[in-house]
């Protein structure tokens, strides 16, 4: 290698249940499978994607995977068992210099609730901690996305409160829950 260049190591986390990993090309027609249907959007602030949108959103996380330093993970969420896709895991370093980080996931809608959400958000955690070293990860979600909060509720989160009117999408402004949580409080 050559100065100033920096080896891509594979994130691969895996859980109970699932395999959460870098996405790969052939992973177009998986997104495209939930990421058209308006359900999948509902608490999201972004619009259902035809076929080249997810393409183009593919081409994108491929690039940037590709590009050190990587601060910023998309991730495919696949079931062990039958290896199908069925969510998306998204993990951003907000902070190296304070040691913080975002998590966020969706799960595709024949697959929701069953826990999936939660063992995502509990690998990302683990991920965050154990493996990047970081001291507090925050989570956001829609006000009124009451599954979500459940979720970070789960995951040992704390509710720091609301971010109103903090995005504008859809015709709209949006205002999110955030929730954190520190090292100290994640069991491992």
């Amino acid at each position: 290698m050559g100065a100033g260049d920096e080896e891509i190591t594979p994130i691969r986390i895996e859980t109970d249940r699932l395999i959460l990993r870098d996405v790969v090309a052939e992973d177009v027609d998986g997104f495209h499978a939930y990421m058209a249907d308006p359900a999948y959007v509902r608490h999201l602030p972004l619009e259902p994607m035809d076929r080249a949108e997810v393409q183009a959103l593919v081409d994108r996380i491929l690039l940037r995977q590709a590009t050190p330093p990587r601060d910023r993970f998309f991730l495919a969420v696949l079931d062990r068992t039958s290896g199908r896709l069925i969510g998306e895991a998204i993990f951003k370093i907000i902070d190296a210099a304070t040691a913080q980080g975002e998590i966020g996931w969706a799960v595709a809608g024949p697959h929701q609730g069953r826990g999936i959400a939660t063992e995502i958000g509990r690998g990302l955690i683990r991920f965050g901690f154990a493996d990047l070293r970081l001291h507090r990860l925050i989570a956001r979600c829609e006000i009124g996305n009451d599954a979500s909060e459940r979720d970070m509720a789960k995951l040992g989160m704390t509710r720091e409160g609301a971010l109103r009117d903090h995005l504008f999408a859809r015709g709209r402004w949006w205002s999110s829950a955030q929730w954190s949580i520190l090292t100290s409080e994640f069991p491992g």
